[in-house]
């Protein structure tokens, strides 16, 4: 299954609701194998097949009354992965446990960009 984006309805991290900013970019790839096609000296071809991370990238609302920023930058402190889901606009619900990677910084326009990886993002 490769990259999917489209409007997110609902996400949610370590049982925190988080508001999606408004016309915030989504896209979401769920784990699977990347295969790499190869040719030998023999003449034979082959493939590699690599292990990718499950991830998704967007950006939420927050401000210092929510203290989303915080949250988040506790959660990337820890390095572990915490539960995670969300809910796209055609209904469909995806989870699994991600880490918070990347830096965490709050734009002028109040949102925070997101980007987190994990093992697995599978449909619920």
């Amino acid at each position: 299954m490769g990259l999917k984006g489209g409007d997110i309805r609902q996400l949610v991290v370590q049982g925190k609701e988080l508001t999606p900013a408004a016309e915030a970019d989504f896209e979401f790839s769920p784990s699977g194998i990347e295969v790499e096609g190869r040719v030998g000296g023999n003449g034979k071809s082959y493939g590699i097949g690599k292990r990718k991370p499950a991830y998704l990238k967007t950006s939420v609302l927050g401000d210092s009354e929510s203290g989303v920023l915080e949250y988040l930058q506790e959660i990337e402190d820890t390095g572990n992965a915490v539960p995670a889901s969300f809910t796209l606009a055609s209904g469909d619900t995806y989870g699994g446990s991600l880490r918070v990677v990347g830096a965490l910084a709050q734009k002028k326009d109040g949102s925070i960009d997101l980007e987190m990886q994990g093992d697995r993002l599978e449909k619920i």
